[in-house]
């Protein structure tokens, strides 16, 4: 019975990263696609962002992001990062640019992203 609710609370755990890489993605303001196609990430330490070219439309960077995710262990520390050297202007602003707030809207959210894993993961 542990064992099957270890496996549960993982799948629930690689879900609801997913659903939080699509969000967070998908909310990255796009006008070259450089920013959105600029996130990375790792497990247990941050990800180089030179592993890969950014990808413009952004799916290249969810798939590279969920890739990791794949291999979540419970206990793991995810990083998700932002290789776009001016992706902190766009989230916090600048005095000339209001702050755009993609990553902190995303978490704004994660309850909610976690409530629709749950319920995809207890059907299952």
């Amino acid at each position: 019975e542990i064992a099957r609710l270890n496996g549960k609370l993982k799948e629930f755990c690689v879900e609801v990263v997913q659903d939080l890489n699509e969000e967070v993605v998908r909310a990255t303001p796009y006008i070259t696609g450089n920013l959105r196609g600029s996130w990375y990430a790792d497990l247990n330490s941050e990800p180089d962002s030179a592993s890969g070219p950014p990808d413009p439309g952004g799916g290249a960077a969810v798939a590279r992001m969920n890739l990791v995710v794949a291999d979540l262990h419970l206990g793991d520390v995810y990083y998700a990062v932002n290789g776009a050297a001016y992706a902190g202007f766009v989230e916090y602003g600048t005095s000339k640019m209001a702050p755009r707030a993609f990553v902190r809207g995303t978490i704004d959210r994660a309850d909610e992203i976690a409530e629709a894993a749950i319920s995809r993961v207890s059907e299952g």
